[in-house]
């Protein structure tokens, strides 16, 4: 809750519903599923910064963001192998200095592998269903606006919270639908589903025109 217009004296509104206290582990988990990380209060999706390549990898929430695929719309089997050889050169353990954090670049060079294979396993099951899934994973959910440009519905702020949950949900099961083949061959394919989830809840967020502005700023979108 905040007050409007910051002032202390006035009646607090809601900004977000949540099944339970907003720093429990509960919630903590769901959003974290969703990507996202709860920071002194406010909602941020989850983003590794300011760190070298190989714990930039260690740190990627999905395989997209281990190989970094720069185009979705274009991303093919040719693509992910390029930029594969890339990072190869770059956290190969035999290459680092002796400073290096070698178990580190270890693990990151095993994690580009096994991402590496599980990207050509993708788009060799299904390549319009892989770069869909891209597109998920890559969603900023834990705002209205994010939300509705991942199922395509209205980020308009609304009362009728029936009303968008249904049409919410629907865009949802169209999405999941279209990530069913990747649902063996997808290491993060729970991650998607837990996005598409996130989502629905948050355009099932009562909010009026008065108080989305302020919740879309504090969820630094």
């Amino acid at each position: 809750v905040l007050p409007p217009d910051g002032k202390v004296k006035t009646p607090p509104q809601r900004l977000l519903d949540c099944v339970g206290h907003l720093g429990s582990d509960e919630e903590t988990q769901r959003f974290w599923k969703a990507g996202g990380v709860v920071r002194e209060g406010l909602l941020h999706r989850h983003r590794a910064e300011g760190l070298d390549e190989a714990h930039r990898i260690l740190a990627a929430p999905h395989v997209f963001d281990v190989l970094l695929p720069e185009d979705v719309e274009t991303l093919d089997e040719k693509q992910v192998r390029s930029a594969y050889r890339k990072l190869a050169l770059r956290v190969h353990p035999d290459k680092q200095s002796e400073s290096a954090d070698i178990k580190a670049f270890q693990g990151a060079f095993a994690r580009l592998g096994s991402s590496c294979e599980s990207l050509e396993a993708m788009l060799a099951e299904d390549l319009e269903a892989c770069r869909e899934l891209c597109r998920v994973l890559r969603s900023e959910v834990h705002t209205r606006a994010g939300a509705a440009a991942l199922l395509g519905v209205d980020k308009a702020s609304t009362s009728d919270v029936e009303g968008a949950k249904s049409e919410a949900e629907k865009a949802a099961k169209q999405i999941v639908k279209k990530l069913a083949k990747m649902q063996v061959v997808a290491p993060d394919y729970s991650q998607a589903e837990a996005i598409c989830d996130e989502a629905v809840k948050t355009m099932c967020r009562v909010c009026t025109p008065e108080s989305l502005p302020r919740m879309e700023s504090l969820m630094k979108e």
